[in-house]
């Protein structure tokens, strides 16, 4: 099956690519041509990677609105939240509490933000400005977006009398996960992009 889309994928991309009216528009727009391929071209600074994170991003925040305007109109989420934390209660016991709270405890911001600038500090010495750059933009990026979002929606937490750990803050969107994904997300990243070149 995958050797079957793969030769499909080679035949449009030959196809297109040697089309007289695809060479008549490339050859009248070239510098249109050049961008649209650099950004499909995985080697590039800006190429490949960021178009499918471009496409990924564009994907979560629309999703996400959808979800926002869900709970604008009626209280379903609010009703979803009390079910699922019925259905996670059956499964409590320590080791399992203890878990989820060391996972928690990953997303806390002091914990981010010690080790962001334990991780810029090794991107400094190994003069690595891209991706320290990346790095406190994502950051600082995503706690300006989960702020302002938080105080325009301002969402109460659902009143839980044993949860494992308390938080004041506004409920949506998600601190923890937001700033958890985009930071370890993007470690993550650069290591395999990394571990690929090498």
């Amino acid at each position: 099956m995958v050797k079957l889309i793969k030769s499909i994928t080679k035949s449009l991309k030959y196809g297109v690519k040697n089309d007289p009216e695809v060479q008549r528009i490339k050859l009248k727009y070239p510098k249109i041509f050049n961008f649209i391929k650099k950004r499909l071209t995985s080697n590039e600074k800006f190429g490949l990677y960021l178009t499918i994170g471009s496409i990924v991003t564009l994907t979560f925040i629309y999703f996400f609105f959808k979800i926002v305007r869900d709970y604008i109109g009626q209280e379903a989420i609010i009703r979803s939240d009390y079910r699922l934390f019925g259905i996670f209660k059956m499964f409590r016991t320590p080791v399992v509490n203890n878990i989820m709270l060391f996972i928690t405890y990953l997303g806390k911001g002091e914990i981010i933000i010690f080790s962001l600038i334990i991780v810029s500090i090794i991107l400094i010495l190994l003069k690595q400005r891209f991706y320290l750059f990346s790095l406190i933009a994502s950051f600082l990026g995503v706690e300006l977006f989960i702020s302002i979002i938080k105080n325009i929606i301002d969402r109460p937490r659902p009143s839980l009398i044993d949860a494992l750990f308390i938080e004041n803050s506004w409920s949506f969107p998600s601190g923890h996960t937001f700033t958890a994904i985009s930071f370890y997300g993007l470690l993550t990243f650069f290591i395999a992009h990394n571990l690929k070149k090498k």
